[in-house]
């Protein structure tokens, strides 16, 4: 049978594990957190930088054009 020391004991080692279990899960919440807005800033970025590429073309397209009718 278990005795008491040994019940004790198991209570013991079920709090620590709680307590780790509950730090993990934290830690794991930020790091969610954390990937959403790298994802959400990685997004703002992909966009920012098709848009300069789309001016770049079009100031190109723009310059090459005004540069053939001249001559």
């Amino acid at each position: 049978l278990i005795s008491v020391l040994q019940i004790d004991e198991l209570r013991l080692k079920h709090n620590t594990l709680d307590a780790k279990i509950g730090k993990e899960e934290e830690i794991c919440s930020r790091l969610e957190r954390t990937i959403a807005h790298a994802n959400e800033t990685y997004e703002k970025l992909v966009e920012s930088s098709q848009s300069l590429v789309d001016y770049v073309k079009k100031e190109y397209e723009d310059a090459r054009s005004s540069g053939s009718s001249l001559t």
